[in-house]
């Protein structure tokens, strides 16, 4: 058991970041839909770095916080100030980052905050960077990594082939690198653990 809520950061569809219509962001908003028709308490808080998506009313709806980021993400010193500034006024206990390797970015914002647990879920084996250019890509990628090796308490990956891409070639860490699939078993005990986040390997 932790105490506080659960920061999921997303993503967002078709890069906009917020709670959009992409897979990721329709995954998690059917999680919280069952678990709430189950009668499961998720104490969840979504965080944009976009404005309005498609998603927020019905995410409100179900319970869950909506955050919009005052400051766009590329504003990296800025947005990270945000960010830290958020985390210690909802005194979160997990912080759920679903960007990938922009997931540092988050982890670094997190530093020397108190939190039960800091998990990077990797949806894309695209190794995507927030930048145009492939010199920067290539400069920010391996350290962006070893942020996220480093800072997370968890990385999980939505397949096998995604979880070891983002590894790149490290073995894989007993009880903190894991597989977690899309598709699961909506069972009522199972929904419980991995949506409450009281003992689900994925969430805490």
């Amino acid at each position: 058991m932790f105490e506080g809520g659960i920061l999921v950061a997303v993503e967002g569809a078709s890069r906009r970041r917020n709670l959009g219509r992409g897979a990721v962001e329709n995954w998690l908003i059917r999680m919280l839909r069952h678990a709430r028709g189950q009668g499961v308490e998720c104490n969840w808080s979504f965080y944009c770095v976009s404005g309005e998506g498609l998603l927020d009313d019905e995410a409100r709806a179900l319970g869950a916080g909506v955050i919009h980021s005052p400051v766009q993400i590329g504003n990296k010193a800025n947005f990270m100030r945000a960010l830290r500034a958020e985390l210690r006024r909802g005194s979160y206990g997990i912080l759920h980052c679903h960007h990938d390797l922009v997931s540092a970015v988050y982890l670094l914002a997190a530093t020397g905050i108190p939190m039960h647990r800091r998990i990077v879920h990797v949806h894309n084996a695209d190794e995507e960077v927030l930048t145009p250019s492939r010199f920067k890509q290539k400069l920010y990628r391996e350290p962006m990594r070893r942020v996220c090796l480093a800072m997370a308490d968890r990385i999980v990956g939505n397949s096998n082939h995604t979880l070891d891409t983002f590894l790149a070639g490290r073995p894989r860490r007993p009880a903190r690198d894991i597989v977690h699939y899309y598709g699961v078993d909506p069972s009522r005990s199972k929904m419980q653990k991995a949506i409450a986040g009281n003992s689900a390997a994925s969430w805490v």
